[in-house]
């Protein structure tokens, strides 16, 4: 069994939904459907990754939310803010929306977030909202798909095609896109545990994780 931090100190989301910064990292605990495979085989409470992003950072203040979501899953209960349609796979989705969503249609639900230190002189909005409209045309993959494109590229070190991403590889993908991840493992080498304070990701430029923090979601 997973032991996560207590509850007492856990940060409620209207205290902090100021401080989340575009880049920083969402991370999952939860009982859906996949999950406790996921959770099982990297031995990690976490089966979810995504990246939070600034509205006013990618060109879209005023025209989509303060807060949203950049992720990958087979979920298609919230509409992209981009296209307006719902989808499996990449989707740049209202972050407090999905917040709410997952706490209620799941079970055993807990958020943390991972912030992401850049020096002040790197930028990723621009390259981020380049990167978006591209990708998030791409699908997502099947169960056994995203088993087999996981273990190519953990233990075979074979690339996967981008014609689809599952969570962890969406997030390497956007990451190696912003020249702050190196391209030394395949984007499906990558974990959701590889991004929490267990994992081993390290990145470029300076560049730097700080550790998790376990929030409430929105009431």
């Amino acid at each position: 069994m997973y032991v996560l931090v207590d509850n007492n100190w856990y940060l409620p989301y209207q205290e902090i939904k100021d401080d989340f910064q575009t880049g920083d990292v969402l991370l999952v605990h939860g009982r859906y459907e996949f999950s406790i495979a996921i959770e099982a085989v990297q031995w990690s409470p976490f089966s979810h990754v995504a990246m939070i992003v600034r509205a006013e950072d990618i060109g879209l203040a005023g025209k989509a939310p303060e807060l949203l979501l950049w992720e990958a899953n087979s979920l298609t209960n919230l509409p992209d803010v981009i296209t307006g349609q719902a989808k499996p796979g990449p989707m740049l989705v209202d972050f407090e929306q999905r917040l709410s969503t997952t706490a209620k249609d799941f079970e055993d639900v807990k958020f943390a977030f991972k912030p992401l230190y850049l020096p002040k002189e790197t930028v990723i909005g621009p390259a981020l909202q380049q990167l978006m409209p591209t990708v998030n045309q791409a699908g997502f993959p099947t169960d056994e798909e995203m088993a087999s494109r996981f273990f190519d590229g953990r233990y075979r070190g074979i690339a996967a095609p981008t014609d689809a991403f599952f969570c962890s590889e969406l997030l390497a993908y956007t990451f190696m896109e912003m020249a702050i991840l190196g391209t030394k493992y395949p984007i499906n080498a990558y974990a959701p545990k590889d991004f929490s304070d267990e994992g081993t990701v390290r990145l470029r430029q300076r560049a730097y994780f700080g550790n998790e923090r376990f929030f409430y979601p929105p009431l």
